[in-house]
């Protein structure tokens, strides 16, 4: 259970979202997650406004940790070899990868150590003060990091030999690929229709030749289940499931009802 005279030795996790956040605290002496919230938007806040309200009015995100980690969700980002990454150009490679980043916003990498990979994504400067004014011994990451360590991490040599995460979002679905223990693929593709996002993952894998029945694909991201997206997906890729929370840790709750939308917080202390 939760006790607030033992926060510093807690790790607070942060999803953000335009549409709303969720977060969990985790106690790695008994690896345990010892709480869990989640506020979702009627409509996207592109100002954080009502997120940054919610922060400050939540207590157990007002205290001290011996970590945070927040994880912003935005389509603006890219992903390059960790070599190749250089911190003081890094809004020239969102630009050159076809993203607008104008003076407002602040542009961040963090490192994927198992994929030798650096993930540049942008957020609104005003944000980023906000979340260091709030919180020390802060480290704020892209939310395709969590996606991207579990594929790497518990890759197996199974008996398919490729993995595919999908992340599904208003508008868009990201595509992650690993083969063998390696990544292949981590890409955001634009969607209108519910036939979109089963043909961006369809391009996206068939780009490494892979056939739809040799993919084992898993599927998360903020939806409620019916979800007619989900459900264009399982006609065209017969091996795919919803996302499950990690039988690694313990919880000191009753497992959220939708495993798929909280799967990747409860991932975020191990993955930073």
């Amino acid at each position: 259970m939760f006790s607030a005279t033992q926060s510093l030795s807690y790790t607070l996790s942060i999803q953000l979202r335009l549409d709303g956040l969720s977060f969990s605290l985790f106690d790695p002496i008994t690896n345990t997650h010892v709480a869990f919230g989640d506020s979702e938007l009627d409509e996207a806040d592109e100002h954080y406004g009502r997120q940054e309200e919610f922060i400050l009015r939540t207590p157990a995100l007002c205290r001290d940790y011996r970590q945070v980690v927040v994880a912003i969700e935005t389509s603006r980002y890219t992903i390059l070899p960790q070599s190749l990454y250089d911190g003081e150009r890094s809004a020239d490679v969102l630009r050159f990868a076809g993203h607008e980043v104008s003076a407002d916003d602040k542009v961040l990498g963090c490192d994927i150590d198992l994929a030798g990979a650096t993930v540049v994504f942008a957020m609104p400067t005003f944000l980023y003060h906000f979340l260091q004014t709030q919180y020390k011994n802060l480290r704020i990451v892209h939310n395709s990091l969590p996606t991207i360590f579990a594929m790497l991490s518990r890759r197996r040599a199974a008996d398919k030999p490729f993995a595919v995460g999908a992340w599904l979002d208003r508008g868009t679905i990201r595509v992650v690929v690993a083969e063998r223990n390696k990544l292949r693929i981590c890409s955001q593709h634009s969607c209108e229709e519910p036939n979109d996002y089963a043909y961006a993952l369809l391009f996206a894998t068939e780009q490494l030749g892979a056939q739809p029945h040799e993919l084992q694909a898993t599927v998360g991201g903020n939806f409620h289940l019916p979800d007619d997206r989900h459900r264009q997906l399982c006609r065209f890729v017969k091996n795919i499931r919803t996302k499950k929370l990690p039988d690694d840790f313990n919880y000191a709750f009753p497992r959220p009802s939708e495993e798929h939308r909280f799967a990747d917080l409860f991932l975020m202390p191990i993955c930073v």
